[in-house]
């Protein structure tokens, strides 16, 4: 099983780089501003994390290195969801759901269009039994 993990910190940067690959340094800041203040060594930090890690790649061939997410944001949301899923629910997305629904007043067109994706659902898993 992959442990790697995007931090809170570093999504940020991740959402900035799906959106604008192979950013700068500077833009990847100018970027985020609205969302961290941070200062220029923090970005370079958080950058190199993911870049260890295998999230982000970097172009170091021209004088201003330029990066790009080397994981796709479904990928990366994806098993983002699947760790919060076994960490706090014991891996049950009945058990997700139900306490959602539990705490959340949902619209009607909410509603329908949780059982429209349920629907779909079961109809996958029998076409994948045909």
């Amino acid at each position: 099983m992959d442990d790697r993990r995007i931090t809170d910190a570093e999504w940020p940067i991740m959402r900035h780089l799906w959106e604008h690959p192979e950013s700068t340094l500077g833009e990847i800041l100018e970027g985020t501003t609205a969302e961290r203040n941070w200062q220029r060594t923090t970005a370079q930090t958080l950058l190199k994390r993911l870049v260890d890690k295998g999230f982000v790649a970097v172009d170091d061939a021209a004088s201003a290195f330029r990066y790009s997410a080397a994981m796709s944001e479904a990928d990366c949301v994806r098993t983002e969801m699947r760790s919060f899923l076994r960490k706090v629910y014991d891996g049950s997305a009945s058990m997700l759901v139900a306490g959602f629904l539990k705490d959340n007043d949902l619209s009607d067109v909410e509603i329908a269009e949780l059982r429209r994706i349920l629907d779909g659902k079961r109809g996958e898993r029998h076409a994948d039994r045909d």
